[in-house]
């Protein structure tokens, strides 16, 4: 990943919560202007992946 440095990810799957870096645990709330997120199909079960990043970054020419 770009920039791992100043991001977190947080993936929610069902009900259950996973954080990068641990600090940001999932009883923290984050948000940014700068985020992609992306929702995911497995079987019957739902998700999503939420990558924010900390500060803003150039764009790509």
């Amino acid at each position: 990943m770009q920039f791992a440095d100043f991001s977190v990810v947080r993936i929610v799957f069902d009900n259950d919560v996973f954080s990068a870096p641990k600090e940001f645990s999932d009883s923290k709330v984050l948000h940014t202007k700068w985020t992609l997120r992306e929702t995911f199909v497995s079987g019957d079960r739902r998700g999503i992946i939420v990558i924010y990043y900390l500060k803003e970054f150039p764009k790509k020419r």
